[in-house]
Parts: C-alpha cells; sequence; structure tokens
C-alpha cells in the first residue's frame, strides 16, 4: 500500500510540474469601443458670447477626456469638469473646478483627465460654465 501511495503521489507531483512549466498564452486585452468624441470650434466675435465643449480621444492607456471653452467677449466666471466613470471594475469620480478668466477671442483648455476604460465601462463627462454676469454654458459627453 505504501508504494501504490508513493507511485500515486510522484504522479501526482509529475502532472503538477509539467502544468507548471507549460506557458499559457499571455491574454489579449479586450480592443476599447470607439469614443465619441467631440470637435471644439472656438466662438467668433459674431458667435455666442461663451462657447464650451468636452472632447476626448482614444490613448494608450486608456481615453483622455478635456474641457475646453472660448469667448468672443472678456469673460471672468468659475467652472465645474466632473466625469463618473462606471464598469465591471468599480465606480469612480473626478471633479475638476475653479475660476476662469478669458480675454476676447482667447480659449483654454480648463480641464483634462486621462483614465483607464476596460471593456464595457462607461463615463460620462459634464461641463458647466458660470460667469460673473449669469452668462452659462454646458456640455455632456458620454462615452
Amino acid at each position: 500500500m505504501n508504494k501504490a501511495l508513493t507511485a500515486l503521489a510522484a504522479a501526482f507531483a509529475a502532472v503538477a510540474c509539467a502544468a507548471a512549466a507549460t506557458p499559457s498564452p499571455p491574454a489579449t486585452p479586450a480592443p476599447l469601443a470607439p469614443v465619441t468624441q467631440a470637435v471644439f470650434q472656438p466662438a467668433h466675435a459674431d458667435a455666442e458670447p461663451l462657447a464650451c465643449a468636452i472632447e476626448a480621444r482614444n490613448t494608450a492607456r486608456g481615453v483622455e477626456v478635456s474641457a475646453y471653452v472660448t469667448a468672443a467677449h472678456p469673460f471672468d466666471g468659475e467652472f465645474d469638469f466632473t466625469i463618473a466613470k462606471s464598469g465591471a471594475a468599480g465606480a469612480s469620480d473626478i471633479v475638476q473646478g475653479g475660476e476662469i478668466s478669458l480675454a476676447p477671442g482667447e480659449s483654454d483648455r480648463i480641464g483634462v483627465a486621462e483614465f483607464s476604460l476596460e471593456r464595457r465601462a462607461r463615463f460620462r463627462a459634464n461641463l458647466e460654465i458660470i460667469g460673473a454676469d449669469g452668462e452659462v454654458c454646458r456640455d455632456v459627453l458620454r462615452g
């Protein structure tokens, strides 16, 4: 009986060693779904006094989401830029904000965030700009 157990243990050890020595093929990451992208066009003198946009682009590490603003006239105000991401790995929020001041015709990227976006994960980016005189500009981007 002892010889049978020793032989059985030796057989299990040989199988375990063979399994450990056999390399498994590398996991291929799932391709990212294309991200919806806005095309930001600066305001012109005859356009709305304030224009804003959110743009997204795929990167090697995931996705980069940026918030832009342009003013046809002098502008002082504040902005809130939030990104909510959810997926199988969990959920997270990115919140940026602050004061902005623009000269006539000036454009600026006022917020940016880069994050991973695993398969079937989604995000929603919101931008709200409120001027000292009550001007409001909003944009939303889902990806």
